[in-house]
């Protein structure tokens, strides 16, 4: 029978092939049967325009949601991996710190002029122990900084 370009009977439209309905559909949603009373709702057009695009819609969030879970598992992976080396930064940190103000108070008698030969000898002693330590926290931080993602993630290390 084929399309015509007027409203069907359910009985016609039983007999419509697939390129007959798609063209019904398409002059039904682009208001072409407005003039015999058959006029879709707002809804209705909205679904028959954005279905073509649902599917690459879909696919692009499916893509962006594997790649962030991807990411995550993978931070998480490595700073598990670097626990261990991050806490030894925190007790780096916190032995530099001491050392510090023991640095700073021999400093302070180096000024005043009130520093005997052993207490210099013990501020060298301390001083090269704080660049030991120093040295240390550069080479651990390097290994526990290093973070792979598998998209260019902006932020820091």
């Amino acid at each position: 029978m084929g399309y015509e370009n007027k409203w069907p009977t359910d009985e016609q439209f039983a007999t419509f092939d697939e390129d007959d309905k798609r063209r019904f559909y398409a002059d039904y949603y682009r208001g072409g049967y407005a003039y015999a009373g058959h006029k879709p709702t707002f809804k209705q057009k909205m679904k028959y325009t954005l279905t073509p695009y649902l599917g690459y819609l879909i696919g692009i969030i499916g893509i962006i949601i594997v790649y962030v879970v991807i990411n995550l598992v993978l931070v998480g992976g490595q700073n598990l991996w670097h626990s261990g080396e991050n806490n030894r930064l925190d007790e780096l940190e916190t032995i530099m710190s001491s050392q510090e103000k023991i640095i700073q108070s021999y400093e302070n008698q180096v000024d005043n002029g009130t520093i005997s030969d052993d207490e210099y000898n013990e501020y060298t002693k301390k001083v090269d122990e704080y660049n030991k330590n120093v040295n240390e926290y550069n080479e651990v931080a390097e290994k526990a900084g290093t973070t792979w993602y598998i998209l260019p993630v902006p932020g820091t290390k």
